[in-house]
């Protein structure tokens, strides 16, 4: 259990051996074991760390903090390993389904793989990537839209076999499958040059179009749009009933509408 806050107040030398901190000085050599430090405070400038204790203090989560020539606190110690991968994270856990993060709506608990959907590049959203074009596709051959097409392919078929038939020469051809029949006409997304907004939203709704999705993350929403410009999609979610967790390096200038939570290396949440 970590309990002692260990304070460097004079020139010394901190290295780690045998899962001990070590502390030289002038006078001799203090251990204490890692295990019972909870934060380390380096008062005094004139102290040096060797590099595999720093690694040691990150990977047990130990808190340092570093002080001014005026013994005032000027920095810290931010290990990377709790938040540089968080979108690989998210990523693989909305791919596979399981992970270390819950979402839920209403006290339900909502599944990553099936309703939540995560943007990363919001400069690079492809709107005609192969999954979707696929879904869309695949509107032809759902209940509603089924007997037309089925209609619509027998009337195709007729129609080619009356052409071929014209030929003295036997001539084979092949019925394209229901699904395969909007892929004939190269259907797909129109995706001109226009403002980053209006981009957003259609990408937002054609996810939910295609795969019922309303719970979006996206990386760096404050760092893209201006302050009017996020009012104007979260006017749209808002009607659209979609969800929105934009998930940013800093905390920015928050809008009325907007709640921040402040996550830290060790998970601890803060709103």
């Amino acid at each position: 259990m970590s309990w002692r806050t260990v304070v460097i107040s004079k020139s010394a030398k901190l290295e780690t051996k045998l899962n001990y901190l070590h502390v030289r000085d002038a006078a001799g050599t203090v251990k204490v074991h890692l295990s019972e430090i909870g934060m380390l405070i380096v008062e005094s400038t004139a102290v040096s760390l060797t590099a595999s204790l720093i690694c040691e203090l990150c990977r047990r989560k130990i808190k340092v903090i570093f002080c001014d020539e005026k013994r005032n606190p000027q920095s810290e110690l931010v290990a990377y390993n709790d938040g540089f991968d968080t979108s690989l994270k998210l990523k693989k856990q909305i791919d596979s389904g399981y992970g270390k993060f819950v979402f839920s709506e209403e006290s339900k608990i909502v599944s990553a793989s099936k309703s939540v959907f995560l943007i990363t590049d919001l400069l690079n959203t492809d709107m005609n990537n192969k999954k979707i074009l696929s879904r869309i596709a695949e509107k032809a051959i759902e209940e509603d839209n089924y007997e037309k097409t089925a209609r619509l392919l027998s009337a195709l078929e007729e129609y080619i076999s009356e052409l071929t038939n014209e030929f003295d020469t036997e001539l084979e051809y092949t019925v394209p499958a229901p699904d395969n029949l909007l892929k004939i006409f190269n259907i797909k997304v129109e995706d001109e040059e226009r403002p980053l907004t209006e981009k957003l939203t259609d990408y937002l709704s054609l996810l939910h179009e295609t795969f019922n999705i309303r719970f979006f993350i996206i990386f760096g929403l404050h760092s893209f749009l201006s302050s009017e410009d996020l009012k104007l999609l979260y006017d749209f979610t808002f009607l659209k009933k979609y969800a929105i967790m934009s998930i940013e390096h800093s905390v920015p200038e928050l809008l009325e509408c907007e709640k921040a939570f402040v996550i830290d290396r060790d998970l601890c949440c803060f709103s």
